[in-house]
């Protein structure tokens, strides 16, 4: 199983939008998506994404 982690602003549209970049990016390779994991701090969030 591999990783990928995204980071981003919690304000703003700019994480949703690496996220779904980074997802489609992936699929585009042919990878299969088992999770995303999420985490949030006060300024922060990232998502950990588990693919194969």
């Amino acid at each position: 199983m591999l990783t990928y982690l995204v980071t981003g602003s919690i304000s703003g549209i700019g994480f949703t939008n690496k996220l779904n970049a980074a997802i489609e990016d992936l699929q585009n390779q042919d990878h299969e998506i088992i999770n995303i994991k999420y985490a949030q701090s006060i300024r922060r969030v990232s998502a950990l994404i588990l693919y194969k």
